[in-house]
């Protein structure tokens, strides 16, 4: 995963430069979502490398892309108040996958679960 955001944080910018923020976060969902289906129909730990890497590449594309869109669209007055509730989003986010996690962590396959969601 983090060779992943290592690639998209060298290309990214000049990714969101090129095909605008908003359609790179509209492309970048694409990109999640298909990682998030090859996660959790892996049938070998090669294509769970593959994606892992694709949601790595998906993680630091957006991290780039959506603080980027949101500064340039919010007021001045609220520029930061917006960029900041987007990282409480991605955190409760997280918190949110780690929880749902647990129910899933018993199952025989669990982590098919627990990717795809």
């Amino acid at each position: 995963m983090l060779m992943g955001a290592v690639l998209a944080s060298l290309t990214g910018g000049f990714i969101v430069d090129f095909i605008g923020r908003r359609l790179a976060i509209v492309i970048n969902s694409v990109v999640f979502l298909v990682g998030a289906i090859m996660l959790a129909l892996a049938p070998s730990f090669a294509v769970l490398i593959v994606g892992r890497f694709i949601v790595g590449f998906g993680v630091s594309l957006s991290a780039i892309a959506e603080c980027i869109y949101i500064s340039e669209i919010a007021p001045a007055k609220r520029r930061g108040l917006l960029v900041s509730l987007n990282e409480v989003g991605i955190c409760v986010g997280l918190l949110l996958a780690y929880s749902v996690n647990v129910l899933f962590i018993d199952l025989s396959n669990g982590w098919r679960y627990m990717f795809g969601l």
